[in-house]
């Protein structure tokens, strides 16, 4: 390393010490060394924690900003409820609204009524007939259908004859004995017996 020598005005030259080239003093002492590897173990010991909390952060903010502006609005909105004749319109168009929502239920609730008067009627003559019958002689009703008369078969469906179709299943099967078919099926599980003593 060369010595400088400087040469001040009134006296003789002075060497003049090298210093060495500016570092940074944390850099020289490890402290930064440190801090980064106390930050890798907090990372790593706490990084899931870290991201939850980052992650449930950002939600809370989320929330609290979709708040505030609701309720900016809102805040708008109170400002045409001090015009009274504001107020008094809207409350005359929600009473309309509801004076027809009632009008309309009355309506329907009427014709529930005389759809289920007539049906009572229907029933009420109805036994008035089965009533007549019985004491007629003619018996009691049949709750079964009439049986309707067949339609008409055109020609060409008509000449075919009926097959025979033979049963699926013969007569004398049985399916937890088996057929009668031979020896092939006559087995049986063993006894269930204890093995002794």
């Amino acid at each position: 390393m060369e010595d400088r020598v400087e040469v001040e005005p009134d006296g003789p030259p002075v060497a003049a010490q090298i210093r060495p080239p500016i570092r940074s003093t944390l850099a020289s002492t490890g402290i930064l060394d440190d801090i980064r590897s106390s930050a890798f173990l907090v990372v790593e010991n706490y990084g899931w924690y870290i991201i939850l909390g980052i992650i449930s952060a950002y939600f809370l903010y989320d929330r609290l900003s979709r708040a505030a502006a609701s309720r900016a609005p809102a805040a708008a909105t109170s400002s045409q409820y001090s015009d009274p004749d504001l107020v008094l319109a809207q409350q005359e168009k929600i009473a309309a609204a509801r004076v027809r929502m009632q009008e309309r239920l009355d309506a329907e609730v009427e014709r529930e009524k005389q759809r289920q008067a007539e049906k009572e009627q229907k029933e009420y003559e109805r036994k008035q007939q089965e009533w007549k019958n019985l004491q007629e002689g003619r018996g009691y009703y049949s709750k079964m259908k009439k049986p309707e008369e067949p339609a008409p078969v055109p020609e060409s469906t008509a000449e075919k004859p009926a097959k025979k179709k033979e049963p699926l299943v013969k007569r004398d099967f049985n399916p937890m004995i088996g057929g009668s078919s031979g020896p092939s099926c006559s087995w049986r599980p063993a006894a269930r017996r204890s093995g002794g003593g």
